[in-house]
């Protein structure tokens, strides 16, 4: 009975080390992330940035930044993961005001507006309120996390982020980190010109 006591113990000690190195990970992420989003001053370069960060730290392959325009909620800015190739990784457009009619879950964007509460579905194809939204359907996405960015009370603005690959993509723990940097970046977008 000892040595499996011993394997137990040795097994245990591992996956604390592991999670000790997943939290030291995702706090350096969070910071350099911060750093990066505060240090910007320009608009477009801010938006640039963030996109690009968050979907990163998110593990999306697609995400938009909507605003609210002349009271229709646009697409402002959006990153697309382009795949291996590290030195061209991500295609970020920004201020572009397109709307979000055809190009994402309007569904999902509108329920996020008026309730100014996230939605994370983990296989939006197959289960969830808004499995018969078209362009979920259509583009057979398997993840998606919805995030309304309120500032002071008032909608901001929604982060939307999609994984066509796998489901499951979003954890609580990514929200969490999502949620701080997207505040963070409000802040900083408030500077920037």
């Amino acid at each position: 009975m000892l040595p499996e006591r011993i394997e137990i113990a040795r097994l245990n000690l591992i996956a604390d080390q592991k999670a000790k190195a997943a939290i030291a990970f995702d706090l350096e992420a969070v910071l350099k992330a911060s750093q990066t989003i505060s240090s910007e001053i320009e608009l477009d370069q801010l938006l640039h940035s963030l996109m690009q960060i968050l979907i990163e730290i998110a593990g999306a392959q697609t995400g938009c930044l909507i605003l609210e325009r002349l009271g229709e909620w646009v697409i402002e800015a959006s990153t697309e993961l382009n795949g291996s190739d590290v030195e061209n990784a991500y295609t970020t457009q920004v201020l572009q005001s397109v709307s979000i009619e055809n190009c994402l879950p309007k569904s999902i964007i509108q329920y996020v507006i008026q309730t100014h509460e996230p939605v994370i579905l983990n296989d939006p194809t197959r289960e969830g309120n808004f499995i018969h939204d078209s362009y979920i359907q259509h583009n057979q996405i398997q993840s998606i996390f919805c995030l309304p960015l309120v500032k002071q009370g008032k909608l901001a603005g929604v982060l939307y982020l999609e994984n066509q690959l796998a489901t499951g993509v979003f954890t609580p723990k990514q929200v969490q980190v999502l949620h701080l940097l997207s505040t963070q970046a409000a802040i900083a977008k408030k500077t920037a010109q």
